[in-house]
């Protein structure tokens, strides 16, 4: 059903409301003049809103993520419903600020996108995809295009019909966007996948310009926004890199680009640059083989032609168009196609993100098993029929989540609403921390040195997230090791998020203590407590594999005191519930596959955030 809007001002604020619900208002717009005579809208993050955090979608994204996030910031200050409606694009929206105002451009992608959202019919009933344009159904019936290669005024006016006042229909599809943003995680991962595509689209263009095989990460993302904003000339950037090698002379050079026009932009950024920095985040360098950046150390990539069939790279587009069979193993030879089939898989809760092009031994096992359950044969070809059903579905069409009330299906609501991942094929298990919760799920205090969260897996069985395993545990270090750090920067507190970063081995190995667990194997982030408070608070982020964060048994301590059972571990207090837990996570096909080679994906949730975001 069409969504109605109601309307209420107060003083220059603009609200609005779903017609017929008891949900509080929201902001949509504050009243603005810009250049005298321009008359539009304009607003800001409010408590309470759902911002971009790239921690959130490096599942999905990887590195990314974090790239694009220093831009972010300064378009928007990270908010998904940012809009401004008084310039001459007439509407500009999201988190990096499309403006429709471009043929093709980067709002026109991510809305014609929106519009193959099943919500799109809710919010814009009239408005509908024919031959890759976007048209507007008349009362009458007929259709009328309104973007084409050379305009796109007909979209901007229907979004904004005038910039010398602000009318109803500005107000109305402002309000649908905002809303729509704020409720539906996939608006805010189409914003998250523009942008992502955009960068590495135009990172494409500046290698061939300045030549950034190699280069710094740092250096290739300060490129891309002194372009994103057009702060600077070709000539100038040219000029920038030229330093005889020198990295520090490089950046310092690019970030005082435009400083004396765009101070408080180059501020934000260079802040969020130095803050990602310190975490590590900016290590990598771009490879042009990939287009794509990897560690420091690892060696460049030789350059690998893709098998080109109907005049173009292999996608899964056309081997269904073309009904041409592609051999398994010639996705060795063509990554983007490897990559392209996993993160179908991904999107469709069948393969652990991220995409990494390397089409290995549980790729394959999940390509097979996506097969067997969508009734389609499968030996070692991709077939025109297997292209097109992992084009056509989605994740609402294939293995189709049941939820309820109950605590699992909640804890799937929430991993939706922050766009973690979630397995559902047949016995893939997810593993979660519920931190400061009881076993029901319902926020308890939270103490300090006390065993008070939840260690949780659970799986989907015919569409409905079932919980296996619910034992008391806890994600923080006790008090023992946070006044005698083992890190010189504080004990670890892991923080909140999804991440793909434990194998089986042995926790403590060649100690007494020594049993079975997950053993960290890849990067996590974690707070420091430098200070000793028990807290996350203005902790100092910290990035890294080396931590020893492991899931291991919290040896029956006390649930009153943690000791030292645990220095920033996730650990169940019981031996046990611990054995159990091993025994239960080996059952997943993806460890019995690939053994201790399988990386397990972990997400650890607040539980008062689970409370106030899902009830």
């Amino acid at each position: 059903m069409a969504y109605k809007f109601t309307f209420t001002k107060e003083g220059k604020s603009n609200f609005a409301k779903i017609a017929g619900r008891s949900d509080a208002p929201f902001l949509v717009g504050i009243d603005t003049v810009y250049q005298r005579t321009k008359h539009g809208l304009f607003n800001r993050p409010v408590a309470g809103e759902i911002l971009y955090d790239p921690a959130a979608y490096a599942g999905e994204f990887g590195f990314w993520a974090f790239f694009i996030a220093p831009t972010a910031k300064a378009e928007s200050k990270n908010s998904f419903a940012c809009i401004n409606t008084y310039d001459r694009a007439q509407f500009t929206f999201g988190f990096m600020q499309y403006a429709a105002h471009v043929p093709n451009g980067d709002f026109v992608r991510f809305f014609k996108e929106l519009l193959k959202l099943p919500a799109a019919k809710d919010y814009f009933p009239k408005l509908s995809l024919i031959d890759g344009r976007i048209h507007f159904r008349e009362d009458n019936g007929s259709q009328t295009q309104l973007e084409s290669d050379e305009s796109t005024q007909k979209l901007m006016d229907y979004l904004n019909p005038s910039l010398s006042e602000i009318d109803n229909q500005e107000l109305v599809c402002a309000a649908r966007m905002i809303h729509w943003s704020q409720n539906d995680p996939k608006h805010r991962e189409l914003q998250v996948k523009t942008a992502v595509d955009h960068f590495r689209d135009n990172l494409k263009l500046y290698d061939k310009r300045y030549e950034l095989d190699g280069m710094s990460a740092d250096i290739c993302f300060v490129i891309c926004d002194v372009h994103h904003q057009g702060r600077a000339k070709i000539k100038d950037v040219k000029t920038a890199l030229d330093t005889n090698g020198d990295r520090k002379a490089a950046l310092k050079n690019l970030l005082k680009l435009g400083e004396a026009d765009y101070k408080e932009r180059v501020e934000t950024i260079s802040a969020e640059l130095k803050r990602l920095s310190s975490s590590g985040f900016f290590e990598k360098v771009y490879r042009s083989a990939l287009n794509d950046f990897t560690a420091p150390g690892d060696p460049a990539p030789e350059e690998v032609l893709p098998i080109n069939i109907a005049g173009g790279k292999t996608t899964l587009q056309k081997i269904a168009a073309n009904n041409i069979q592609f051999k398994l193993n010639d996705l060795a030879l063509d990554r983007d196609l490897a990559g392209e089939i996993q993160n179908r898989l991904i999107a469709l809760g069948c393969l652990d993100p991220p995409a990494d092009g390397d089409f290995g031994t549980i790729s394959r096992f999940v390509l097979t098993e996506y097969c067997k359950l969508s009734g389609i044969d499968f030996d070692t070809t991709i077939t025109p029929q297997i292209a097109k059903a992992l084009l056509n579905n989605s994740s609402d069409t294939f293995l189709p989540l049941k939820l309820s009330g109950d605590l699992a299906s909640k804890i799937v609501r929430y991993m939706q609403f922050r766009n973690y991942w979630i397995a559902k094929l047949p016995g893939f298990l997810n593993i979660v921390y519920l931190e400061g919760a009881d076993a029901d799920g319902t926020p308890n205090a939270d103490k300090f040195n006390e065993f008070n969260d939840r260690r949780i897996v659970f799986s989907i069985e015919n569409g409905k997230p079932v919980i296996l395993y619910n034992a008391l545990g806890s994600t923080e270090p006790g008090r023992y090791y946070t006044e005698r750090p083992l890190n010189s920067l504080g004990a670890a507190r892991i923080a909140f998020g999804q991440y793909k970063a434990w194998r089986v081995g042995v926790h403590n190995a060649g100690k007494r203590t020594a049993h079975e667990a997950l053993i960290q194997a890849d990067k996590i982030t974690v707070h420091r407590d430098l200070n000793k408070d028990g807290m996350r608070t203005g902790d100092r982020l910290d990035v890294g594999s080396g931590f020893f964060v492991n899931q291991h048994s919290g040896f029956d301590a006390p649930v009153n005191n943690i000791g030292r059972s645990s220095a920033g571990c996730l650990v169940s207090r019981s031996s046990a519930d611990h054995k159990e837990f091993m025994k239960l996570v080996k059952t997943d096909p993806r460890f019995k596959k690939a053994s201790n080679g399988y990386k397990f994906i972990t997400t650890v949730i607040a539980g008062d955030d689970l409370k106030k975001q899902i009830g």
